[in-house]
């Protein structure tokens, strides 16, 4: 069976203190978090996918085979490694693999990115099914260090310092400003990245393009040979504008399609899969038509396309790779009823959204002020994304994307009624609508009622019998991914839990004084129709 743990970046919200100012401090206490996490999911996960073998994992060349202490260390050298090259190429977003070109059990993919004031990634070890086996979450405060280290990186110097970029061995330049010029049309044989880190930048300066091209003019660029490579683009006109990467589209072999203007320059960067891997390629250069659709451009909110007057399903595209498709959408105008009324109290009318393809896609809903209500990846069929919006919610703006600015392909999206199911204890979203829950009552039932859904309870721990602090159990049953904070009576968090239960269950055994405390409990993954789950307080 094969297994991806993915890293998935869900919002900013610090939780761990990082007090280092030195950019490489920071990196390495990040990456040994990183590390420690996804090597305790990997273990965990391993006796529910192979109980009847041993699964290994290759990182950076060296296999795991089930040593457990080694798995933390050797992740966290590699995603060390890769940590400030990925978002140096990115800002505000980071993309990195571990892997091994060999063939192996399990797979890591670490996908994350960063806020103003923090980075926060939820951990998931993913079937090659789609299940999801287990999952977790890494926080870090952005301390001076860690932000210069996840700074943009700068623009080098040109003169001198591009000149210096063709040093010995080199057969391609590795700075932007003197990449090496191709043409459409044309294949570069017995290319080289000698080291890793090897960057070979391509510039392509595009013609002028006739008025009577049927589709949207493109470039593919694309490699090929042994060598596991990564494609990035840039432009136009603009080394540091990025607008299409990819890495695996042929076995190791990295493609990319993008549209180009007329006159416009274009820079391809070609480096190996997570700066590690080494080898010859071939690059080829090919004049390329985009078949978009209809809908388009709706690649933002300001330019969505507006969903009243049309007939579900509607067929679309993601197309290049990255593209982001956008609607707008009023549930009235799709029939349903505006109030959230219903015959029965916990079954709210609702709009539902999802897309149908063989494609991997994530469904982002926003109110009218951009604000996001909702997001999903993997609650519909397969790998499609499905959203539920209370009718209530007024004019949305749906985003869809791949997972993965390299998914492009066809898609339907498909839009009607639904109904968002809610427990007895709603509305419990915030800590002023907590619910009271007992301690030592038992089981108490509840249900998401979608991916941003949170449940609050309230307890009022009691004083011991030695007039101490008690120890206080509360702990999630049921198969959904639960997470769980427990806060004091001002808001601020004591303690956290994500699969420290039994499988993917929340749990956390605390010691508190007499006195009133809150736990905040919300899914970290939703897929298909599962959505209840209960929760206990008790004393130990």
């Amino acid at each position: 069976m094969m297994i991806a743990a993915i890293l998935v970046v869900a919002a900013a919200m610090p939780t761990m203190a990082q007090q280092e100012t030195d950019p490489q401090d920071a990196v390495t206490s990040l990456a040994e978090e990183i590390g420690d996490t996804a090597g305790r999911l990997l273990a965990g996960a391993q006796s529910v996918a192979a109980g009847d073998g041993t699964l290994t994992v290759s990182v950076g060349g060296i296999t795991y085979d089930d040593s457990r202490p080694r798995i933390a260390s050797l992740l966290a050298a590699t995603i060390e490694d890769s940590l400030v090259a990925a978002a140096q190429r990115m800002a505000g977003t980071r993309d990195i693999a571990v892997r091994s070109t060999q063939p192996t059990d399990l797979v890591l993919t670490v996908r994350g990115g960063g806020g103003p004031s923090s980075v926060l990634l939820v951990v998931q070890v993913v079937s090659g099914d789609g299940t999801i086996l287990a999952s977790s979450r890494v926080s870090a405060a952005m301390a001076d260090g860690l932000a210069a280290a996840l700074a943009p990186a700068p623009m080098a110097a040109s003169g001198a310092a591009a000149a210096a970029a063709t040093e010995a061995g080199d057969d391609v330049p590795d700075r932007p400003e003197n990449a090496q010029p191709v043409t459409p049309e044309s294949v570069l044989q017995s290319l080289s990245l000698e080291e890793e880190g090897d960057h070979d930048w391509f510039v392509i300066d595009v013609g002028p393009i006739p008025g009577d091209v049927e589709g949207l003019p493109a470039l593919t660029v694309y490699t090929s040979g042994t060598t596991d490579t990564y494609i990035e683009a840039f432009g136009p006109d603009d080394p540091q504008a990025g607008i299409a990467e990819n890495d695996d589209t042929n076995g190791t072999n990295a493609r990319v399609s993008f549209p180009v203007e007329s006159d416009g320059r274009y820079w391809i960067m070609v480096r190996g899969f997570a700066d590690s891997s080494t080898g010859t390629y071939d690059l080829h250069v090919v004049a390329d038509t985009l078949t978009v659709d209809d809908a388009e451009p709706n690649n933002s909110r300001e330019t969505a396309t507006d969903l009243q007057g049309r007939t579900s399903p509607l067929a679309a595209t993601i197309r290049p790779s990255g593209d982001s498709d956008w609607y707008r959408i009023d549930p009235a105008s799709a029939g349903i009823a505006g109030d959230g009324a219903s015959a029965d109290a916990r079954s709210v009318p609702a709009l539902r959204v999802e897309t149908q393809s063989t494609l991997d896609t994530t469904i982002t809903v926003y109110d009218a002020n951009g604000d996001q209500l909702t997001y999903n990846d993997d609650g519909g069929e397969g790998s499609n994304a499905r959203v539920l919006v209370p009718a209530g919610s007024g004019p949305v703006y749906v985003e869809v994307r791949g997972y993965g600015d390299w998914v492009e392909g066809d898609y339907q999206l498909l839009w009607g009624s639904g109904e968002i199911q809610r427990d007895a204890w709603e509305p419990d979203d915030t800590r002023d609508q907590a619910q009271p829950l007992e301690i030592g009552s038992g089981r108490r039932d509840y249900t998401f009622s979608n991916d941003s859904d949170s449940d609050w309870v309230s307890l009022s721990v009691p004083e011991s019998s030695d007039g101490g602090p008690s120890t206080v159990v509360i702990e999630t049953y049921g198969d959904v991914d639960t997470y769980m904070r427990l806060t004091d009576a001002d808001g601020n968090q004591i303690d956290y839990s994500d699969d420290d239960g039994s499988g993917f269950n929340a749990r956390i055994d605390a010691e508190l004084e007499p006195g009133t405390y809150y736990v905040e409990l919300t899914p970290l993954f939703l897929s298909g129709e599962e959505r209840g789950y209960s929760v206990e307080a008790r004393l130990r």
